[in-house]
């Protein structure tokens, strides 16, 4: 995946296994880029585990509680199947 930062921000380019962080300006700040990284990765498990969180996590090579702490950590909770989905 190739990433360019503008303004503190990543934007998506292009899906490949590279990636190109370039800092532009003033305004870079590593905390938002690598928040915007783990949720873009985070968003791409889930869509793969076909939101299925265990999956998810498992793609990840996180536990099951890591990724419902990085979820939230990130707004993406979602609640409904937190106890169903732990079983899995």
């Amino acid at each position: 995946m190739e990433v360019s930062v503008l303004r503190g921000e990543v934007t998506h380019l292009a899906e490949s296994a590279h990636w190109s962080i370039r800092i532009d300006g003033d305004n870079f700040s590593l905390e938002k880029t690598l928040d915007s990284i783990v949720r873009r990765l985070l968003e791409e498990a889930l869509d793969k585990a076909g939101l299925k969180k265990k999956k998810a996590a498992t793609l990840l090579g996180l536990t099951f509680r890591s990724l419902r702490y990085r979820l939230d950590k990130h707004g993406m909770s979602g609640g409904a199947d937190e106890g169903s989905d732990e079983s899995e």
